[in-house]
């Protein structure tokens, strides 16, 4: 080789006939909460289609509470987004699921910005319904830096219909954010359920057991049905962990007695049971068993709960509250019944009327598995989540920003 020939720059790697390099940024469990699982089954959906080399940098803080902020979770915030900066020049695209709180989104922030210097597109989804609260009626100098950070993301994933309204609220986001539903396995060998003539009604809330999903009220719809449906055996089975909002409780022992009481109170003893967390067979069987699925929440980070995508794959008719993504999910009176938040006597009068009449249970309950096989099973996910991935790698980027040309971005460049 003479002096005057350069030998050419190495391709990137999925020009060179591999697949496009993924930093996934995202919790794994444990703990088991619906962000963390839906983005293990992602993460695992992409590799196994083969088109894609993944890499996970895992978000999740162990024994964690919300509000909670100590020296070892700092710590560990502080590794988490060095191993990500220096993963991210491998990459070809970056995706991550962005916090919603203020520090979690300037947390997030720094490391879009990471990656727009870079270069590299970036996919960022919301796990929630409270995104555009960082926006409005916040100071100006974090409205400057929602504002200008989401212009540096290719594309925004909102979970439905009802929270890309919510978050068109941030000027920006016009032209790059999409509706990308969530996603869970399909169960072998479930039908339509049926109502046994004479046995036990059971219901199923199976979420964390903070103050503001709802489990107080339905305790008090349980002990209001008692009294009014004493010819039904009515069974109440509660799963998930108990997580504490500073706001509702001091400790997860004040929670945990809160909810005793509250059971005590409403004579439900031998009504309730209690199963702490679940999954695998334990988590299958409580769904094939139980009859009605329930989750009165109004929580504010609620998006489309991963929960009620479970009960639809299981044939068991939601009741849940109007709230945030949930009427996106549920159509009333096809897959199941809303509710107003904070309204047993509502939630105790759906459950009545479910459980009162059999065929219209029944109605119900094939409307709950066909609604899951349209809308929301794994395979559907993974590849509606390839298609946004695919692209956001055809945005064309110039020295770490993104083209005016490019249809996705007609806001850059303004």
């Amino acid at each position: 080789m003479t002096q005057t020939q350069r030998r050419p720059a190495a391709a990137p790697a999925k020009e060179r006939g591999k697949p496009p390099r993924v930093l996934a940024y995202g919790p794994l469990p444990p703990p088991y909460g619906g962000q963390a699982i839906s983005f293990a089954l992602l993460t695992e959906g992409l590799r196994a289609g083969g088109q894609w080399r993944v890499d996970v940098v895992n978000v999740a803080v162990p024994d964690w509470q919300p509000g909670q902020f100590t020296a070892r979770r700092v710590l560990a915030t502080l590794g988490i987004i060095a191993r990500t900066v220096a993963r991210l020049p491998r990459a070809d695209l970056f995706y991550l699921t962005i916090g919603q709180s203020p520090a979690a989104f300037l947390r997030d922030a720094l490391l879009v910005w990471t990656a727009w210097l870079l270069g590299k597109p970036v996919v960022a989804r919301v796990d929630g319904g409270a995104f555009h609260e960082l926006y409005q009626g916040r100071g100006w100098w974090l409205r400057l830096a929602v504002r200008s950070t989401v212009r540096r993301i290719t594309r925004l994933q909102a979970l439905s219909d009802v929270l890309k309204q919510r978050f068109l609220a941030i000027p920006g986001l016009e032209g790059r954010i999409e509706v990308v539903p969530d996603g869970a396995e399909t169960p072998a060998d479930v039908s339509p359920k049926q109502l046994q003539a004479n046995g036990p009604v059971r219901l199923l809330y199976l979420s964390n057991l903070t103050f503001d999903k709802g489990y107080p009220e339905l305790l008090t719809a349980a002990g209001l049905l008692r009294q009014h449906l004493s010819d039904k055996d009515v069974r109440l089975e509660f799963a998930g962990d108990f997580l504490v909002d500073p706001a509702f409780f001091a400790s997860v022992e004040d929670a945990k007695a809160d909810f005793w009481l509250r059971v005590k109170e409403g004579g439900l003893d031998e009504r309730v049971q209690y199963h702490g967390v679940v999954t695998g067979q334990a988590k299958d069987q409580l769904l094939r068993d139980c009859h009605l699925f329930v989750l009165p929440t109004y929580y504010r980070y609620e998006g489309t709960p991963r929960s009620i995508r479970e009960a639809l794959s299981y044939g068991m008719p939601v009741i849940a509250t109007q709230w945030s993504g949930i009427p996106d999910m549920i159509t009333h009176g096809e897959n199941g019944l809303l509710v107003p938040p904070r309204d047993p006597e509502a939630l105790a009068d759906a459950i009545a009327g479910a459980v009162t009449d059999p065929e219209r249970y029944a109605r119900l309950s094939r409307g709950a598995r066909e609604r899951f096989q349209r809308d929301f099973t794994l395979e559907a996910f993974v590849a509606r989540m390839e298609e946004s991935f695919r692209a956001a790698l055809r945005v064309k980027h110039r020295h770490g920003r993104a083209s005016r040309s490019d249809a996705h971005h007609p806001e850059e460049g303004r």
